[in-house]
């Protein structure tokens, strides 16, 4: 009975912590305050086409804030071009938006998901470093500085 028991108690704690797991990875990282970040594009050749501090307000993600300062492409559930960023991707508890393409009034970065895809880094203080969040999940407050580059797949 006291195996029984313990199994029991093993497995509940397991899925609570899977339970919190999956919770934490489906926020969506809000800015706590409004300020401004430095955002730089750059083409695949590594020019900069912008390179300004954008406003953001309370409560939005990196993706509100890039929706609301340029015109975005985002892919389908075919990774085909979507203007309307409709499609949200989900695995394991996480949803994101993959970004194809942003045009600004000076200039218009666009990928094919296939040779060409944009990749984000973030100013740790020293240099740029490659996120492993996407745009709905990137943390971000206000000074910082995150760079978006057209990188080739290899």
């Amino acid at each position: 009975m006291k195996k029984i028991a313990v199994k029991f108690i093993v497995s509940i704690f397991a899925l609570a912590s899977v339970f919190t797991a999956i919770r934490l990875l489906q926020t969506n990282h809000l800015s706590e305050t409004p300020g401004e970040i430095n955002i730089i594009f750059t083409d695949a050749t590594g020019t900069v086409v912008f390179d300004e501090w954008i406003a953001f307000e309370e409560g939005m993600t990196f993706f509100d804030v890039l929706k609301a300062h340029f015109n975005l492409t985002c892919a389908n559930v075919m990774y085909q071009a979507d203007d309307t960023c409709g499609y949200t991707f989900s695995s394991f508890g996480s949803s994101d938006k993959v970004i194809l393409g942003i045009k600004g009034e000076t200039f218009e970065l666009m990928t094919d998901w296939q040779h060409t895809y944009l990749s984000i880094y973030k100013w740790d203080g020293s240099e740029y470093r490659l996120t492993s969040q996407g745009v709905m999940q990137l943390s971000f407050s206000d000074q910082d500085r995150i760079k978006i580059s057209v990188q080739e797949v290899w």
